[in-house]
């Protein structure tokens, strides 16, 4: 690995990302599996339609399995 010298930064090609990234909401026994979407600065996932109110655990995992799941934070789902 290349050692980056002081300003330089990383880039990443976030084509790939949805391979790359596993996105998760969680609340209690039930699990949502999300499908990310690369942006210029970051991802977005949409929710489904039908999913139930009341507050998810947002949950990120690399595709490859090389590290466990991340809680990442809590979200508050509510129908208007």
């Amino acid at each position: 690995m290349r050692k980056m010298d002081e300003g330089q930064t990383r880039e990443v090609d976030c084509r790939s990302v949805h391979a790359a990234l596993r996105v998760f909401l969680r609340r209690g026994q039930q699990i949502v599996k999300l499908q990310p979407t690369d942006l210029e600065k970051g991802v977005r996932v949409a929710l489904p339609l039908d999913l139930t109110p009341g507050d998810w655990q947002l949950i990120v995992a690399p595709g490859d399995g090389t590290t466990p799941p991340r809680e990442i934070t809590m979200i508050r789902v509510a129908k208007v």
